[in-house]
């Protein structure tokens, strides 16, 4: 859940901030080791799990 709680949070920022606040974002979360990477696979099946 918090993979999706991160990318969701991106997706609504996307609307008040730029790409490149959203890109100085993304720098200082993997400055503190927080990463966004995940497998396109997990994400699928997560979704069918909310089905």
């Amino acid at each position: 859940r918090s993979k999706r709680l991160w990318l969701d949070g991106f997706q609504k920022l996307s609307s008040v901030l730029t790409m490149k606040e959203l890109s100085d974002l993304q720098e200082v979360m993997h400055g503190k080791e927080l990463f966004i990477r995940t497998d396109i696979y997990e994400i699928l099946l997560q979704d069918e799990d909310d089905i």
